[in-house]
């Protein structure tokens, strides 16, 4: 009788008592489809000329982060380019010195196949077009093997390219109409 009532306190003790709280997950860390520390570099080959892009600064700034990187051919700057990255897309707001009027929407998330974008930077460029999302991709490539999101654009029409994304890379692979091709070697 007593092993019974020490029993049912115990039980009546475990009901009643306070449970401690579950330990609180980290927040995971998103995963942007562009490099997103300063020094983190992207090798790429372009054609048979090699290419490194290097993060050399990031801004974190209405919920997402701007960064800007610079291109290298060897040890000279050749290039300076400035995206804002979030859950929202990947987005080009400058090349050089030369802010686009709006943030071009290079890729946009989340991502749905068959959607469609238009961008128009005219008077300020003559460039125009429109994005299409294709759809996801295993592509192969130097750096390895890649599950990437396909992108294509017309842009200024007939001008065609094809670019592929891979989440917490960035572009891993593009096609230009005019054969050439980039392709991420490291």
């Amino acid at each position: 009788m007593t092993r019974v009532l020490l029993s049912s306190a115990v039980v009546v003790s475990l009901i009643v008592a306070p449970a401690t709280p579950a330990p609180r997950l980290k927040d995971k860390e998103p995963r942007y489809f562009y490099p997103t520390r300063v020094g983190e570099k992207r090798v790429f080959m372009i054609g048979d000329q090699e290419r490194t892009i290097e993060v050399t600064e990031v801004k974190e700034e209405e919920k997402s982060l701007v960064v800007i990187t610079s291109g290298l051919d060897g040890q000279r700057i050749r290039t300076t380019e400035t995206y804002r990255v979030s859950d929202k897309g990947l987005f080009r707001l400058a090349i050089g010195n030369q802010t686009f009027l709006e943030p071009l929407c290079m890729l946009k998330l989340p991502f749905e196949k068959d959607e469609q974008w238009k961008f128009d930077n005219r008077p300020k460029f003559p460039d125009w077009g429109t994005f299409t999302s294709v759809g996801r991709e295993r592509v192969e490539v130097p750096a390895g093997r890649f599950d990437t999101v396909r992108i294509e654009l017309d842009r200024n029409p007939p001008q065609r390219a094809t670019y592929w994304y891979a989440e917490g890379i960035g572009l891993v692979k593009a096609v230009y109409a005019d054969g050439l091709s980039c392709v991420l070697k490291s």
